[in-house]
C-alpha cells in the first residue's frame, strides 16, 4: 500500500493507502508472473487467538522514499527517523507554510496493518459471485478481498477495508542494525477496548437527512454505529458529497440528503472521533553508575547449573565439564571452597562480559570430586562520586554429583 502523503511524489501518482502502482512480487522478491500490480508477501502472519483463525496483513511503504528502502515493494524498514535537517511545525504560520525543514522517513514507513475477518463471509453469495459487493471482511484469504476492494480506488471502499483494521504497527531498525529475517519475533496484543471512533458528543448533536442543520456549524458524516443501525453512509450536502467522517460546513442548505441511515455530527472533531493519547517521557532519562542499584543487583548473580548432575548444556565434548557464574559487575573476584573451608579455585575477571566459566577443576587444572562447594563472590564496583571502589560480597551453595569419563558414549 502506498504511504506517501503527496501523490505527486508517489509512484503512479497513487494516492496514500492505495495499492502500490508496481509490479507484483513472489515469496522470493521477484516480479511474478500475474501481471498485477500492488501484491507482496509479508514475512510473517497474525492469528486471532479467540478464533484461532489467521488474519490477514497489509504493509506499507512510501514510494518517494528510494534510500529508505521505500519502492521495492518488500517490507525492509531502515532506521532512519528522520532527513539531516530535522521538520518542523509552526501551527501559527499560513496555510501551506506551517512545515519547514526536513522530512519525516519512519523508516520508510513499513506500516503493518492487521485485518479483523470473520470465517462466515466466504460462504456468502456475494463473496462467492461477486466479490466487490462483499461489504464483510473475511478471515485469511491471501488477501483477495482487500485486494478486489482497493482495486476500486475509493473511499468507500478503503472505508469497508480499513474499518476492519484492529492493529497497527510502525517498526523501524534499531539504530546500527540490520534486517535479519532468519529471525523470529512475536508480539501479543491484548487489548480490553477496541480502537474505534467515539463520538462523544451530545444526543442533540446527531441529525438525519430530515433535520435542519445550522447554518455556519461544523459537520461531521458519523461512522457506523456498533448496533450497525445507523451511520456509515455518505451524504450529499449542497450538490457535493461527503464520504464517512469528512466534514463540511453548513451554509445556504438546511438538509443533507442521502440514505436514510446516513447521520451528521455538529461538532468539530478532534483525530475524525478515534481515540488521542498523550503520554510524557520527560523523566525518563537511563542512569549511568548508580552504586545503589549495581549493589542491589548483585542479588541476581547464580552458578548455572545449580545442582549440576554430571552435565550441563554449556559443554561441548565428552571431556568437557562446565558451569557458568552469571549476572557478574565488570571486577569481581571469585573464590571458590570446599564445604570443608579448603581453596579449591580462584578466578579474577576484569571485562565487560557478564559471566565466567569453570571448568570444575581447581587452580593446579585436577578436577574436582562430587560434593557441596561455596562459591565466594567479591564484586568491586567503581563510585564515581567517592572517587573509590564499593565492595560487596555474594555467597552461593553449589552442588554437583559428576559423571565418570565415557569416552564412547556421551
Amino acid at each position: 500500500m502506498e504511504a506517501n502523503d503527496d501523490p505527486a511524489h508517489s509512484e503512479g501518482q497513487q494516492l496514500k493507502m492505495g495499492l502500490r502502482q508496481s509490479a507484483s512480487l513472489d515469496k522470493d522478491g521477484n516480479v511474478d508472473d500475474s501481471n498485477t500490480m500492488g501484491l507482496g508477501w509479508f514475512p510473517g502472519y497474525a492469528i486471532d487467538i479467540e478464533t484461532g483463525e489467521r488474519l490477514n496483513i497489509i504493509f506499507s511503504e512510501d514510494s518517494w522514499q528510494t534510500s529508505e528502502n521505500g519502492n521495492d515493494m518488500l517490507w525492509n524498514p531502515t532506521g532512519r527517523l528522520v532527513t539531516d535537517d530535522f521538520p518542523q511545525y509552526d501551527p501559527t504560520a499560513p496555510t501551506g507554510e506551517q512545515f519547514t525543514g526536513g522530512n519525516y522517513l519512519l523508516g520508510g514507513k513499513h506500516f503493518i496493518y492487521v485485518v479483523r475477518g470473520e470465517s462466515w463471509v466466504k460462504a456468502t453469495d456475494d463473496y462467492i459471485n461477486d466479490i466487490t459487493e462483499c461489504d464483510f471482511s473475511p478471515n485469511y484469504d491471501e488477501s483477495y478481498w482487500i485486494y478486489e476492494k482497493l482495486m476500486e480506488e475509493s473511499l468507500t471502499s478503503k472505508w469497508a477495508v480499513f474499518k476492519n483494521v484492529t492493529w497497527v504497527g510502525a517498526p523501524v531498525l534499531a539504530p546500527g542494525r540490520s534486517l535479519n529475517l532468519s529471525n523470529t519475533a512475536t508480539v501479543k496484543l491484548r487489548v480490553t477496548k477496541p480502537y474505534k471512533q467515539y463520538e462523544t458528543v451530545a444526543s442533540d448533536k446527531f441529525f438525519d437527512k430530515n433535520m435542519a442543520l445550522s447554518l455556519g456549524s461544523n459537520y461531521v458524516v458519523a461512522y457506523e454505529n456498533s448496533a450497525s443501525s445507523w451511520g456509515g453512509k455518505k451524504v450529499t450536502y449542497d450538490g457535493v458529497d461527503y464520504e464517512v467522517g469528512e466534514s463540511f460546513t453548513a451554509t445556504a442548505t438546511t438538509n443533507f440528503s442521502g440514505s436514510a441511515k446516513a447521520r451528521v455530527i455538529e461538532a468539530v472533531s478532534m483525530n475524525g472521533f478515534n481515540p488521542t493519547y498523550s503520554f510524557s517521557t520527560e523523566e525518563i532519562v537511563a542512569v549511568k553508575g548508580n552504586v545503589s542499584v549495581a549493589l542491589d543487583a548483585m542479588e541476581t548473580i547464580k552458578a548455572v547449573p545449580n545442582p549440576y548432575y554430571g552435565y550441563s548444556t554449556y559443554e561441548t565434548n565428552q571431556l568437557d565439564n562446565r558451569v557458568k557464574i552469571t549476572n557478574l559487575p565488570q571486577r569481581a573476584s571469585i573464590k571458590i571452597y570446599s564445604i570443608g573451608g579448603a581453596l579449591v579455585r580462584t578466578i579474577e575477571k576484569d571485562d565487560n562480559i557478564t559471566s565466567v566459566d569453570w571448568d570444575l577443576k581447581n587452580d593446579f587444572g585436577i578436577p574436582i570430586a562430587s560434593g557441596l562447594y561455596i562459591i565466594h563472590v567479591r564484586a568491586k564496583i567503581w563510585d564515581t562520586n567517592a572517587n573509590e571502589n564499593v565492595e560487596k560480597d555474594k555467597v552461593i551453595k553449589w552442588f554437583c554429583s559428576l559423571r565418570p569419563i565415557d569416552l564412547d558414549t556421551f
